[in-house]
């Protein structure tokens, strides 16, 4: 006995939704069943698009954040070198100015 890929349901669709399927299958020459099985695949394409920009997404905003991270300790350094710089300069006046 050949294996059975596929499954069957009952499926109840508001009004609306049918005459929508029904008019896309008959534009793009689909069965019924075709045109949901196809509507369903590319949702499904979609979702894992989905996914994956939000993946990207989540990533690029941990980069951000690791690069603001990483300037503020740049900057802070930066200042304290400043201040360590203008103390050494007031030190030298300081003694310059005494004599």
């Amino acid at each position: 006995m050949a294996e059975d890929h596929e499954t069957r349901i009952t499926l109840r669709l508001p009004q609306k939704l049918h005459a929508e399927l029904v008019a896309s299958a008959e534009k793009f020459s689909r069965s019924m069943n075709g045109e949901i099985v196809f509507r369903l695949e590319e949702f499904g394409k979609m979702m894992r698009e989905v996914e994956r920009a939000e993946e990207r997404a989540s990533k690029l905003e941990w980069e951000i954040h690791s690069n603001e991270r990483a300037n503020e300790r740049t900057f802070e350094k930066a200042f304290i070198e400043g201040m360590e710089r203008l103390a050494r300069i007031e030190e030298k006046l300081d003694a310059k100015f005494k004599k």
